[in-house]
């Protein structure tokens, strides 16, 4: 379930053209992932073959599965994730197949994709958004209690 959860939202990370940093020993050089994801996405028979066919198509699968799509449906406790999510994205940058990713996150990336999982992608969003929205209220003096 985990890497169910996980997926869509690696997958959305590696496929951009202008990664942060590279893979430590890429044996190309300039970004595959989006072009093998359109591949994949192709042979499996997605709507588009792209990225986000290919994510669409995880998407469906998971829900016709009955898959929680977000580790808050999973009912994993957000108090408890969230006091552990530096622990967590440290220990994914550590891990030794970090290394063989096709774009070398930062521990920054790795808790943006922790956060997308545990929320969703537009819930995670939609929080940052409104986040964003306090932080401009409060530094213009404008926000209440």
């Amino acid at each position: 379930m985990t890497c169910a959860i996980l997926l869509p939202h690696v997958i959305e990370y590696n496929s951009t053209e202008c990664p942060t940093k590279m893979g430590v020993y890429p044996s190309y050089h300039y970004p595959q992932a989006s072009t093998r994801y359109a591949a994949i996405a192709k042979h499996i028979g997605a709507d588009t073959h792209d990225t986000d066919g290919l994510i669409k198509m995880l998407h469906d699968v998971m829900v016709q599965l009955d898959t929680p799509l977000s580790f808050q449906d999973a009912g994993v406790n957000e108090e408890a994730y969230l006091a552990n999510l530096d622990v967590l994205a440290l220990h994914a940058f550590d891990d030794q197949c970090t290394a063989a990713n096709p774009r070398y996150p930062l521990v920054s990336e790795l808790k943006d994709i922790l956060l997308k999982a545990y929320y969703g992608a537009a819930a995670y969003e939609a929080r940052r958004h409104k986040k964003g929205e306090l932080n401009e209220q409060v530094e213009a003096g404008e926000a209440t209690a």
